[in-house]
């Protein structure tokens, strides 16, 4: 399984909610780091039997960058140019 970035985050016995970031392969993975870190922080109160847990895996955020190929190549004509390209690829074998 691949790494991933979660925020663990859950409410203690006396009702404040904490959260922290963990990178774990499984969800219970990231359970258990993320009890461990609560456990060793004075901040926090008790996390038992009983208390929701919630895992939020934060998938990679990934940025496109597009540059036009000339400079006076607008993005209407760059759009119409991907899109036949598109058709091209996508075009069923006769």
């Amino acid at each position: 399984m691949a790494l991933r970035t979660c925020t663990v985050s859950c409410e203690d016995s006396d009702g404040h909610q904490h959260s922290l970031e963990v990178t774990a392969e499984t969800l219970y993975e990231a359970v258990a780091q993320a009890l461990a870190a609560f456990k060793s922080n004075e901040w926090v109160g008790q996390i038992g039997r009983g208390h929701a847990i919630t895992v939020r895996v934060q998938q990679p955020a990934i940025e496109h960058r597009v540059r036009s190929a000339s400079p006076g190549l607008e993005l209407g004509a760059l759009a119409e140019a991907i899109s036949r390209q598109s058709a091209l690829t996508n075009r069923s074998p006769a």
